[in-house]
């Protein structure tokens, strides 16, 4: 996870600057990877000092790619995707926005977690909103949070798997 938050700070730096790709570099200075960004998506890879990729896109043009048998609940739209992928495990973080109530969402992505092998054994409701998570026993890691502002529906659904 250092990696991604590295990864996310150097991103994060690299977009206050005027350049829209360059070079991400460590604390001493060594090139350690690139970015690009492009409109509605943000591309990076950072090589670690193993030689081990960690790739990264973000944006709301990103094509979504979950894990089988998980989808965008009906009648919510993407308005980001974030995407990371380092020796064959990943990371996705969809923030996603709909008029369906918390409680309707929530339960439709507590019925694909559960489907997909997963036992939800977080779940938080506290006032507009309620987050619930859990993990298969094959390592896919799960979270959906969803909050209601006005008549519109949030959610931050977050898969992981495979990642150290």
């Amino acid at each position: 996870m250092r990696r991604i938050a590295l990864l996310s700070l150097s991103l994060a730096l690299a977009a206050c600057g005027s350049s829209n790709e360059g070079t991400l570099t460590d604390e001493d200075g060594d090139r350690v990877g690139t970015y690009e960004i492009d409109g509605g998506e943000t591309k990076a890879s950072i090589t670690d000092q193993d030689g081990t990729v960690t790739t990264l896109r973000a944006g709301e043009q990103v094509p979504v790619e979950l894990p089988q048998g998980f989808s965008i609940a009906p009648g919510f739209k993407v308005l980001n995707n974030t995407h990371v992928e380092r020796d064959g495990g990943s990371f996705v973080l969809l923030t996603l926005q709909g008029d369906a109530p918390v409680e309707e969402v929530i339960a439709f992505y507590r019925k694909q977690a559960e489907a997909a092998g997963i036992e939800v054994t977080v779940s938080i409701p506290t006032g507009e909103s309620t987050t619930i998570a859990g993990e298969g026993k094959d390592g896919l890691a799960f979270s959906a949070m969803a909050s209601r502002s006005g008549d519109k529906t949030a959610v931050q659904l977050t898969l992981t798997q495979g990642l150290k």
